[in-house]
């Protein structure tokens, strides 16, 4: 198995997103997206970030699923982010992405514990959307609103969702962040999408159509290999 550092810290989302994270005014330090960098030492998972946001106040937004199931956005006043783990990361094989995830398009890296090479998530992309799975009883992403917080029930699942402004960039231009929780039994996934903000109507709008999809389905995640 491949051991890898992840010694970035959260906020990035993508190939197309990067330039516009870039540029996140940070009110203690910047935070960007995990990237993985190998090395032969264990993988060491240190994400700490906080955002100051550049619209200040508490509003929500909404939006509909396929179902006519209704998901209220809440706007956050800042976002923290910390979380410190001692794991160790594979990347998934295309028959195990096939697998678990069917013909949805996510990539990215299996985690496990040191000691006993349990099985306790999943980092990486759905499309240009961060992905995060953990394995109930494992947070990977912990993840705190100062402000109201939003559940919505979709059926009997769970649905935390919200949205976050940057400090406009040396251009004027504002990043939105929309993200959400889904709790499910055994596991729980958090998504999320980022784009300027004169287009976050498309952003919001393709974040909901994954989660569609991810409502949609269940995954077995006793099926990856150690």
């Amino acid at each position: 198995m491949t051991r890898k550092n992840i010694s970035d810290a959260v906020g990035g989302i993508g190939s197309r997103h990067i330039e516009e994270t870039a540029s996140y005014q940070a009110k203690k330090q910047k935070s960007i997206w995990l990237k993985f960098g190998a090395i032969a030492a264990c993988l060491c998972l240190i994400v700490v970030g906080v955002f100051s946001m550049g619209l200040f106040g508490k509003s929500t937004e909404t939006a509909t699923l396929g179902d006519g199931t209704t998901i209220s956005f809440t706007k956050a006043d800042t976002v923290a982010s910390a979380l410190s783990l001692n794991l160790q990361a594979r990347a998934l094989t295309k028959d195990e992405v096939q697998t678990i995830f069917g013909d949805l398009p996510i990539s990215g890296d299996a985690l496990f514990t040191l000691d006993d090479v349990a099985f306790v998530g999943f980092y990486g992309h759905y499309s240009d959307m961060k992905f995060v799975v953990s394995l109930s009883g494992n947070n990977l992403m912990d993840t705190t609103v100062i402000g109201k917080e939003n559940v919505s029930m979709v059926g009997d699942t769970p649905v935390k969702a919200g949205y976050f402004v940057t400090n406009a960039n040396s251009e004027g231009i504002k990043t939105v962040i929309y993200y959400a929780y889904i709790t499910f039994d055994n596991y729980s996934i958090y998504i999320e999408n980022a784009g300027g903000e004169s287009e976050r109507e498309a952003v919001r709008a393709e974040l909901m159509a994954a989660l569609d999809k991810l409502l949609e389905n269940s995954f077995d995640f006793s099926l990856v290999n150690k």
